[in-house]
């Protein structure tokens, strides 16, 4: 057999021993898609068709290298719930905004999780698009749909960039899907990048898995599998719609950042509801695990709650993750911290008897949604 999709040079016993030397999985100490369906080709797209036949739930892409989870033919069984959480309560009160320089109404109101209308209401708003600085508004509590579903979607250890991505060739793995994203190029600090290295460099910079980065680009655009790609999603491929944020690299590191923003809240239960972008609050269910979560944010930053349902649900995201590269629990690796895992003694570069300002820390490793992985060290005057 002769695979571009992995190595078999590289044995399943190295596996655990791969997985604490991988570049940013270490780095951030583990500190930690749509309900529409990919837009298919139209008259606006761009390239010519290319078919792309996707095994079905019971002929599962072959990753020769991953552990036997499950034996050939066997059902595949939703996973056990985690054990209950005790999360963040929903807002019940009243409270008071201070409108600050550059604040608008819609801002403000996704903030706190309620409609505009809301907002407008519970101040008696003429012209909603006139704020003063210094004005105080009434945000009203907001009002909680049903409780998400605790339907696992993701292992944890398939949201960090976790060791099994050592064994595949991304690269390669992409042009065999000859999608878009095959063919794609973007200049990113002054360097021309194709779709892949894109892809890479987001993944390791925010330690997330690129599999799945790649599986929520292929649900909301088909770019992975689809030849063509539509004109109106050319520069928002992940649907992120904010013009500081175009192009792929700039909408998969915002997905990246609030995929971890809600895989690390969660784990010190930080995180107990979604607002969606209808202004519905959504309890989360206390029995996910911390990569469902991280999904399930993600998408409540991008959709409206019946979407948000479906990109959560069976249906949703894991079935497309299912398609591409297998049943995604085949890939978890648990537990995904190993139980003699030590924290080293931790030595500062200072000369003895320099005194160092320490301005703050312990903060984020990378970007705003990491979790706690640095501290800030200044050197003498």
């Amino acid at each position: 057999m002769n695979s571009p999709w992995y190595n078999l040079g590289l044995l399943k016993e190295s596996i655990y021993q791969l997985m604490w030397n991988i570049k940013g999985f270490l780095m951030l100490g583990i500190v930690s898609i749509i309900a529409i369906s990919c837009n298919l080709p139209t008259s606006e797209s761009i390239g010519e068709v290319k078919q792309i036949e996707f095994p079905t739930p019971t002929d599962q892409p072959h990753f020769p290298f991953l552990p036997t989870n499950r034996a050939p033919g066997d059902s595949i069984l939703t996973p056990t719930p985690d054990p209950l959480r005790n999360l963040p309560s929903i807002r019940t009160e009243a409270v008071e905004y201070t409108v600050q320089a550059n604040d608008t109404l819609g801002e403000i109101a996704n903030e706190y999780g309620v409609t505009l209308d809301a907002v407008i209401t519970a101040n008696d708003l003429v012209n909603p698009d006139i704020l003063s600085i210094g004005q105080v508004l009434i945000i009203p509590p907001p009002i909680p749909g049903a409780p998400g579903p605790n339907f696992k979607i993701i292992p944890d250890s398939e949201l960090v960039n976790g060791p099994y991505n050592a064994l595949i060739n991304l690269d390669e793995l992409i042009n065999e899907m000859g999608g878009y994203l095959a063919t794609y190029n973007e200049e990113v600090d002054e360097e021309t990048l194709s779709g892949a290295e894109i892809v890479i460099l987001v993944a390791r910079n925010y330690s997330v898995n690129p599999r799945l980065l790649l599986a929520v680009l292929e649900y909301q655009t088909g770019w992975v599998t689809q030849h063509q790609a539509r004109l109106d999603n050319l520069s928002f491929p992940i649907g992120f719609q904010d013009p500081s944020r175009n192009g792929l690299y700039r909408q998969l590191t915002w997905a990246a950042d609030n995929l971890n923003l809600g895989f690390y809240l969660w784990r010190v239960n930080g995180l107990g509801y979604y607002h969606t972008t209808d202004g519905v609050t959504i309890p989360a269910s206390p029995q996910i695990n911390a990569a469902t979560a991280g999904v399930q944010h993600l998408f409540a930053q991008l959709l409206d709650e019946d979407s948000w349902r479906l990109a959560v649900s069976e249906q949703g995201l894991s079935q497309t993750f299912q398609k591409l590269f297998g049943y995604p629990f085949d890939w978890a690796i648990e537990p995904l911290l190993p139980p003699d895992l030590a924290q080293p003694t931790l030595q500062l570069p200072f000369e003895s008897g320099i005194a160092w300002t320490f301005p703050g820390g312990p903060h984020g490793g990378w970007d705003s949604g990491s979790a706690w992985a640095a501290l800030a060290f200044a050197p003498p005057q």
